[in-house]
């Protein structure tokens, strides 16, 4: 089978979608010719054609605007069209609905190829009115177009099919979850040297706390700041890591400045994905406070790291953590604070919780499971 997905990043830019194309192309190159049409990231001179882990990259010349209110610049990609005409494939695999329009879906239908979509932002809900407003929007005006045009339609949880696939495109519509590569995230145990490097990373402090996302209002970390002021008000040697780019970094900075514990915060990036999980694996507890949450990587691999986590009851989480972890209400330091308390008083609860999200992770999240959902969902199409 011949695949051409559709993407305006790819590496070296890795964000989550980034992460999850490298992952199931990368596996699917061994049995299938894979094309990746993508944008040049910004401010990177990169070769306009070159082959990754299997994969056909083609880099278009690509123009960028920085509007204000969306979290990256906008990128204008020149030439997709022609590119697309110039390609060969069975099935073309769109991967972001906000930066593709009709002359994309035209050059694809002008083939008389099948056509899936991913859905790897769900319709925007929680995260503020304006943004809320203007991807509902969005998605009246043209994001369900695209997904009518669609053969296939996959979300990254059932949560993201649920809330942002028109009702009479739910037929052709299902649930592939995101994944996590699980040789590298397992549990390491304490006794490995490797280990104290990154525990010191969380300077010395007896309870380490771990978070990683974009630093974006979605991401709630405002509100981890403000319950950590409040769990060490109460006497607990606490310290958090938060592992993330974004334009939030300067205001939690800030934040920590004013609740007085900016030595008990810090924010690092550049991270090397080798390394990633020897963090996971320091921390005493992971914590995503997210107001917006489609389907997290980096929650899956915190649970296949064996560490205990805490999360908003938004999205698609319930789904991947299930009963192994402990939910906290969106935007709501307080609740946050009360999940730091019952961790320290119910250690023997959290190890239990810790390694059935360990096994839960393994089971549902193994990225060449995930790879061969799709090739399979994209044969069906194909054979049709």
């Amino acid at each position: 089978m011949d695949i051409c997905a559709l993407n305006p990043f790819f590496y070296p830019y890795m964000g989550g979608t980034e992460k999850v194309l490298m992952e199931v192309y990368s596996r699917l190159s061994k049995d299938h010719n894979i094309t990746l049409i993508s944008g040049m990231p910004r401010h990177m001179r990169l070769a306009e054609r070159e082959e990754i882990n299997g994969i056909s990259v083609i880099r278009l010349k690509t123009d960028y605007a920085d509007m204000p209110g969306l979290p990256i610049p906008f990128p204008f990609m020149h030439g997709i069209c022609d590119a697309i005409k110039r390609s060969d494939a069975d099935i073309y695999h769109i991967n972001n609905r906000y930066l593709y329009y009709w002359d994309t879906l035209s050059a694809i239908m002008q083939k008389r190829k099948r056509m899936a979509i991913t859905i790897h932002n769900a319709l925007p809900k929680g995260i503020d009115f304006w943004t809320d407003s203007i991807g509902l929007l969005y998605d009246m005006a043209w994001g369900r177009r695209i997904m009518h045009k669609a053969d296939l339609i996959t979300g990254v949880s059932k949560n993201t099919v649920a809330t942002t696939v028109p009702k009479k495109d739910m037929h052709k519509a299902k649930a592939i979850y995101n994944g996590i590569n699980i040789n590298m995230f397992k549990p390491h145990g304490r006794h490995e040297r490797i280990l104290d490097k990154y525990a010191s990373a969380y300077g010395g402090h007896a309870i380490k706390i771990l978070t990683n996302g974009r630093l974006v209002p979605q991401k709630g970390q405002i509100y981890l700041l403000n319950a950590l002021k409040m769990f060490i008000d109460d006497g607990n040697d606490a310290s958090l890591m938060i592992i993330g780019t974004g334009p939030m970094q300067n205001a939690l900075i800030k934040l920590s400045e004013k609740l007085g514990i900016s030595d008990r915060m810090q924010i690092i990036s550049g991270i090397h994905e080798k390394e990633l999980p020897y963090y996971y694996n320091a921390a005493d507890l992971f914590v995503l406070p997210s107001t917006y949450e489609p389907g997290s990587i980096a929650l899956i691999e915190a649970m296949a790291s064996g560490t205990p986590a805490i999360a908003t009851r938004i999205g698609g989480i319930p789904e991947l953590m299930g009963r192994c972890g402990l939910y906290v209400k969106p935007k709501d330091s307080y609740d946050i604070y009360k999940k730091l308390n019952f961790f320290i008083d119910n250690k023997r609860v959290i190890t239990r919780l810790a390694k059935d999200a360990h096994s839960r992770a393994i089971e549902n999240h193994d990225w060449d499971k995930i790879a061969l959902q799709y090739a399979e969902a994209f044969e069906r199409v194909v054979r049709r």
